[in-house]
């Protein structure tokens, strides 16, 4: 780089350049010490023949170097020589160099705009990347881009010649994109064209980080990658210095290029695959729940048709059963009724016949009959329905006890009985009666009875299919559990009526016990495809266990939380 290519309207205010500058410079030196005159000119032909005439000019300027040891002179500061060091990079306005064996400082505020001196002098000197660098942040620091990069740039041209390491030069390409964008940022604010420099801020960068993206690769994927770049062919003999990597040549740095590029392809073919894979398991996933979900459906339907089978098969059993003892009662009730109705007649006659004259209007006649009819022979107990026995029926209410009328057994829930002629005498009517003609209620059921006892002696069946137990205990325990035991009723008249929470009778909770279970069968079987007797029967079990699926159950505890709210 000459001085043409820096800013030359700035050298007009520069002092003039003595032509013949060795000798100014030692005239210099002898007049701040004499003792140096002689080592200069020892080695004034070996420095002159090193650098020309150009050190001259740079001595000639009347830089402010200053001298230690109280020897100022124009600005140069001469010291004995020292074992040379590595200064640490710091904002400083002076950098050290060694001319001659002597080491000199150089103060750069003597001419903040103008690195020409400066130049010469680090190129005359041989200086390292330091001074360089120290000098292009000065430059940088002050507002002088332009400056700072005539200087990196000349540190380039210089080291580019020594073949200093690539990498090493890395700071300084930094510094000099870092210079490039405040170049960028003046020619915008002055509203010219800063692409060129965004362009050479990019070059920089690139020069330092590289242009390829980098993958954003698992640790694994490094390590393997690592480890197939380690054992490629070219790389087994080199060294890990980086003059070595330097030396490959282009043919292995091509292949090792291959292979990287191969590598990366095989990664995204594997990601690609994995992709596919991960598909095929998440649908396969899919496949296998709604699978599991079909089996567990058609394991719990064949659970059910198992049971309903089994059911089937216990009720076919019973059927046939109930068929046999039917047929043997049947037969029993033939003879016993042979026996009962055969009567034996014994008669004697002794009639005397008188016969008058025709006048006589009157026949008189003498008949004497003896008639001996046989003893019937009765069962030995009475069973509603001919099966189910009201002997071991137990109502555990002890207050329901004269109310639910079990004592006194019949064949049939149908006695013909004048109940309603006097009060309180219903109670002396049997339970099962009293739930017969609770299902005659609405007007199209009435006077029905004979279908309600179907109905009834059918519920009475599956209730022993499903319980196992006596129906008639089931029943008088579902009216055990479903009669409120409190109701709230209205006290007072016109504007000042309130609701009292008072006791329930006997009488009245069995009554409204009977009318609760009848009332959830009819609405239970109403447009459902169980039959009423199933409704029923279901009605009674769940009364009788006492579970909230009972209409029953439910009203009861709805009347007593009411009730509770009122006391």
């Amino acid at each position: 780089m000459t001085f043409d290519a820096i800013d030359e309207g700035e050298s007009s205010s520069e002092p003039p350049i003595a032509r013949d500058g060795q000798l100014y410079a030692c005239s210099v030196l002898q007049a701040h010490q004499g003792t140096l005159h002689l080592v200069l000119d020892e080695r004034r032909d070996t420095f002159m023949e090193s650098i020309g005439s150009s050190v001259g000019d740079v001595l000639a300027l009347k830089s402010p170097l200053q001298l230690p040891n109280q020897l100022k002179g124009s600005g140069i500061t001469i010291t004995s020589p020292k074992p040379s060091a590595t200064y640490p990079l710091v904002c400083q306005s002076h950098i050290s160099l060694t001319l001659c064996g002597e080491i000199i400082t150089y103060d750069l505020e003597s001419m903040p705009s103008n690195p020409r001196i400066v130049i010469e002098l680090l190129k005359a000197t041989k200086s390292e990347r330091g001074n360089y660098m120290i000098t292009g942040a000065f430059y940088r620091r002050m507002g002088h881009p332009g400056s700072a990069k005539a200087v990196l740039m000349s540190m380039l041209e210089e080291f580019s010649t020594r073949r200093v390491d690539f990498e090493s030069l890395h700071p300084a390409f930094l510094l000099l994109s870092g210079c490039e964008l405040d170049l960028a940022k003046l020619d915008k604010a002055a509203k010219k064209d800063a692409s060129e420099h965004y362009s050479a801020v990019q070059t920089w960068l690139q020069k330092v980080f590289g242009k390829a993206k980098p993958d954003k690769t698992t640790t694994d994927q490094i390590e393997n990658r690592q480890g197939s770049l380690r054992n490629f062919p070219d790389n087994q003999g080199c060294t890990c210095s980086r003059e070595g990597a330097s030396k490959l040549s282009s043919t292995d740095i091509n292949g090792m290029e291959r292979e990287i590029q191969s590598l990366k392809d095989r990664h995204s073919n594997q990601q690609s695959r994995m992709s596919s894979l991960r598909s095929s398991k998440r649908k396969l996933e899919d496949d296998f729940f709604y699978e599991r979900d079909m089996r567990r459906k058609y394991q719990r339907r064949l659970d059910d048709l198992e049971k309903e089978r089994d059911t089937a098969r216990k009720m076919e059993a019973y059927a046939l059963e109930q068929v046999k003892m039917e047929v043997l009662a049947r037969k029993m009730a033939e003879e016993r009724g042979g026996r009962e109705w055969s009567t034996s007649f014994l008669v004697e006659s002794d009639c005397t016949v008188k016969t008058e004259t025709a006048e006589a209007s009157n026949l008189d006649f003498v008949c004497t009959q003896q008639v001996q009819t046989l003893a019937r022979e009765l069962g030995s107990e009475v069973k509603l329905f001919g099966k189910w026995d009201t002997q071991d029926v137990e109502v555990k209410d002890i207050s329901l006890t004269d109310y639910i009328q079990v004592r006194h057994a019949v064949y049939l829930p149908h006695t013909a009985g004048r109940y309603a002629k006097k009060q309180f005498k219903k109670a002396q009517m049997p339970i099962v009666e009293r739930l017969v003609d609770s299902l005659m209620m609405k007007g199209r059921n009435n006077g029905k009875k004979l279908l309600a006892v179907r109905i009834v002696a059918h519920a009475f069946e599956i209730i022993h299919l499903l319980t196992d137990q006596n129906p008639i205990q089931v029943l008088v325990d579902a009216i055990v559990n479903t009669g409120p035991r409190e109701d709230s009723t209205r006290i007072g008249s016109q504007g000042t009526v309130r609701r009292q929470a008072v006791d329930v009778s006997p009488l009245r909770r069995v009554n409204q016990s009977i009318s609760l279970i009848t009332t959830g069968t009819r609405e239970s079987a109403f447009r459902n495809v169980k039959s009423i007797a199933e409704c029923l029967a279901d009605e009674l079990i769940n009364a009788a266990k006492g579970s909230s699926n009972s209409y029953a159950i439910k009203k009861k505890d709805e009347l007593e939380r009411v009730a509770k709210s009122n006391r």
